[in-house]
């Protein structure tokens, strides 16, 4: 069977002492890829794996249903040409073992280890309209709350995010960033890093003090150069070919090194890469009489695709200057931590509030497990 298998099939059935991310296409045989890799570890004749030793999670019930069965099959056709009788206590084994979706495994971890929370161990999982109800009546409390203490800087929040006539602006927020933070693994830590980046050192230079914001855009910057690059050097074989408006080639190499240039400036000051950003002009393209349209319009559209990727992040990040960053990010800063603090005071409760009925939602069943574990 093993020479059926592609090569890049057998590198991931047999890659071992590391960790892999395999990324296929749908009926690439992904899941046969698996359960080979799994059959390999349980039936390798120097120190086998126990099936029930493994977590295998899935998207979905079915799916793991359909592992479990395929892992099952191929264990049964191991023993039958192999003769390895020994293989039958996996068999016995693969009823117990962690083959689920990931929701499924923690569950059956907390089931097991709820004593180590401090659970109620008639606890039940939330349906999402229930969850989403408790939420929104929590979320009114706090704001209520919030509003009726009248600190200065949750004021000043609501007005900036609140909306024109309501709070709904940032009762919105405020779940969408719960949302987001209670995705990770520390939100508590994540929330109180984010806070903190809002906080500038005195007495440095702009730039320096802007480093951990402006590097993460320099990684953006770069991805969207690189795509102006491939469509204008696209642009430029396609005025190659016959009766294309070969006229238009000069402009195209025109702007195509100034994007070459702005890569080439990418690791440069900040200001040094905005002056040239802002620099950037595009020639109108010439006139062009009896050629192929067709090819005509495809290098336009490519040109187009270059011009636009490059005039939006011109907007977008380089209207202002460093220190005009520096004076916005040091105003929002007390906004930030109202906003934290409120984000904490809704989540808290909510926690409360769910202990008290005895319910999980999924993001408990995550954080719980990850406790236990």
């Amino acid at each position: 069977m093993a020479n059926q298998w592609t090569q890049e099939q057998l590198a991931a059935i047999e890659t071992n002492g590391c960790n892999l991310l395999v990324s296929a296409a749908a009926g690439a045989g992904k899941t046969a890829v698996l359960v080979e890799r799994i059959i390999g570890f349980v039936c390798q004749l120097e120190q086998p794996l126990d099936i029930d030793k493994l977590l295998v999670v899935t998207f979905t019930e079915a799916a793991a249903a359909e592992m479990r069965e395929r892992i099952g099959a191929a264990l049964e056709n191991e023993i039958a040409t192999s003769k390895r009788v020994e293989l039958a206590k996996q068999l016995s084994l693969l009823n117990g073992a962690s083959i689920s979706t990931l929701h499924s495994f923690c569950l059956e971890v907390i089931h097991r280890y709820f004593y180590l929370l401090e659970l109620d161990p008639s606890f039940r999982v939330a349906d999402e309209l229930e969850a989403t109800m408790l939420r929104q009546e929590i979320l009114e409390d706090v704001l209520e709350q919030s509003f009726a203490d009248e600190e200065d800087a949750f004021l000043a929040l609501a007005a900036r995010y609140g909306g024109k006539t309501s709070d709904e602006g940032l009762a919105r927020l405020i779940l969408q960033l719960y949302r987001y933070c209670w995705s990770n693994p520390w939100p508590q830590q994540w929330l109180e890093e984010a806070a903190s980046s809002f906080v500038l050192a005195e007495g440095e230079d702009a730039e320096d003090v802007l480093q951990p914001w402006l590097s993460p855009l320099r990684a953006e910057l770069r991805l969207t150069l690189e795509q102006a690059d491939a469509s204008l050097q696209e642009a430029i074989v396609l005025c190659g070919l016959p009766n294309a408006p070969i006229v238009y080639e000069p402009v195209l190499e025109k702007e195509l090194s100034q994007v070459q240039r702005l890569l080439a400036l990418l690791d440069d000051s900040w200001q040094t890469l905005r002056q040239a950003w802002l620099g950037i002009a595009f020639d109108r393209l010439p006139a062009a009489k009896d050629v192929d349209e067709t090819i005509k319009e495809r290098i336009k559209g490519l040109r187009d695709l270059g011009k636009n990727l490059l005039n939006k992040s011109g907007t977008t990040y380089f209207t202002r200057s460093t220190q005009e960053y520096v004076e916005e990010i040091e105003a929002l800063a007390p906004l930030m931590n109202a906003l934290v603090t409120v984000v904490n005071q809704f989540a808290n409760r909510y926690a409360h509030a769910k202990k008290e009925a005895g319910l999980l939602d999924f993001n408990d069943l995550e954080h719980f497990c990850l406790r236990i574990l």
